[in-house]
């Protein structure tokens, strides 16, 4: 049984990999076709002769007793998929079109073990992939997995895998240049794919009962759950954007919490690292500067707003709040200067609505004179000693930085004098490159 335990350790590892679709988890409203499991059980029947698996979703799968037995390929037991398995039977449930029922003999084995093995001390897991659904048009949208825990009837949905290698990766290829945008400081992350299927808004929440509340327009319940399982959102997850984005930059050097959050209790406020000599705090600590709601007659702006985080296509935008008109006594306007150095750095394991995630971790500086975003992980060149009073081409200081690394008559030079940097972007998401030619008398 100790090989068996490993291998369904195993399972259960890769088990969790997503799709690669966008909208993994969107768009389980009403107008959606996808279903969303709200439960799993199994029992036996025909005197213990058979087990029942039964999904239950939010919608129907088809008509009552709708046959669905050639989608047995998409029912796996503990690794096993039901197609490999004689004598099945997959049906929408007859008294409720909302679930399904598969039936298998109690009798099937795998590797000369029961299928699913009962009694103390077994784990079951039990995967519905994507793409299942009848007649109803509806259907799974990512694998669906319910484990059963010392021989339980009832599942418990797993969600989330501390495997990286289990979902699909995305990487940063732009960062554009920070720009006030009413009286806001705001910048965008540009990732190598799309991160979700719509807009969508204040991934730096903490309270997930406040963002149910307010966001009731933009997401639905089930949604909101979902990415707080998921590890997405809410102070609840130590995976979750806020504690995986970090910012710092000349301003926030010795950061402090407000001294009146949390009912007194200070917030830890210690940098999570240093990038180009800069301290790093999450997005959770740069909130705290703020006064919470705790305080009496905070009328300031929530606290969870004063840094938001919107997701769209393939970027991340980054506003930290500038235009409070009633700062004096509650810190609100925390948005650096355009002109200051800064550094960001985003955590593996950051996870995006449609289940892909970075996979390592990432940081990069800013340097407001050249006005460029560099990897901190690679070596940035030195420029060239300033000639310009000295050198019989006629270069200016500009030209000389610009042909930096170019070459001698390259006529083209990048701004990034090593072409290290994770592609300084303009909001567009192009790269930053300054093209020069050599001045003739």
């Amino acid at each position: 049984m100790k090989a068996r335990g490993r291998f369904l350790c195993a399972l259960i590892a890769l088990g969790i990999a997503v799709c690669s679709l966008p909208g993994l988890w969107i768009g389980v409203s009403a107008q959606s076709t996808a279903l969303y499991a709200q439960s799993s059980r199994y029992s036996k029947q025909n005197q213990g002769r058979e087990y029942v698996v039964s999904y239950t979703f939010d919608k129907a799968v088809g008509t009552a007793g709708e046959d669905l037995s050639a989608q047995a390929d998409k029912l796996i037991v503990n690794g096993i998929a039901l197609s490999d398995v004689d004598g099945v039977s997959i049906a929408v449930s007859a008294e409720d079109t909302r679930s399904i029922e598969a039936v298998f003999p109690a009798e099937a084995e795998a590797d000369g073990e029961p299928l699913l093995e009962e009694g103390d001390g077994t784990d079951n897991l039990i995967t519905l992939l994507g793409g299942f659904g009848g007649s109803s048009g509806n259907v799974t949208t990512a694998k669906i997995f319910y484990r059963y825990r010392d021989g339980a009837r009832v599942g418990t949905r797993v969600y989330r895998s501390d495997d990286l290698s289990d979902y699909r990766g995305v990487s940063v290829t732009s960062i554009s240049v920070p720009e006030i945008q009413s009286s806001n400081l705001c910048l965008y992350v540009y990732f190598s794919d799309v991160l979700c299927d719509r807009k969508m808004v204040n991934f730096q929440v903490r309270d997930l009962a406040w963002m149910k509340a307010t966001q009731a327009g933009s997401y639905t319940t089930e949604e909101l759950d979902l990415y707080h399982q998921f590890g997405l959102i809410s102070e609840d997850n130590e995976e979750s954007i806020i504690y995986k984005v970090l910012f710092g930059c000349d301003s926030y050097q010795g950061l402090e919490g407000y001294p009146g959050n949390n009912n007194g209790t200070a917030y830890d406020m210690t940098p999570q690292g240093q990038v180009n000599g800069l301290d790093m705090y999450t997005v959770y600590q740069v909130q705290e500067q703020t006064a919470d709601s705790t305080l009496p007659g905070n009328g300031g702006s929530q606290q969870e707003l004063v840094v938001q985080i919107h997701l769209e296509g393939n970027h991340m935008q980054i506003i930290l709040k500038g235009d409070s008109t009633n700062d004096e006594s509650l810190n609100e306007n925390i948005a650096p200067d355009v002109a200051e150095n800064m550094a960001l750095s985003l955590k593996a394991g950051l996870m995006f609505p449609n289940g892909s995630v970075l996979k390592e971790d990432v940081s990069f500086y800013y340097d407001p004179a050249a006005m460029l975003w560099y990897n901190a992980a690679e070596q940035v060149a030195e420029p060239p000693a300033d000639e310009t009073l000295s050198n019989q081409e006629g270069y200016t200081a500009e030209e000389l930085a610009a042909l930096a690394g170019g070459g001698e008559g390259s006529g083209c030079g990048s701004a990034v004098f090593a072409g290290n940097v994770a592609a300084a972007a303009v909001l567009t998401g192009s790269a930053a490159v300054l093209c020069t030619k050599r001045r003739k008398r």
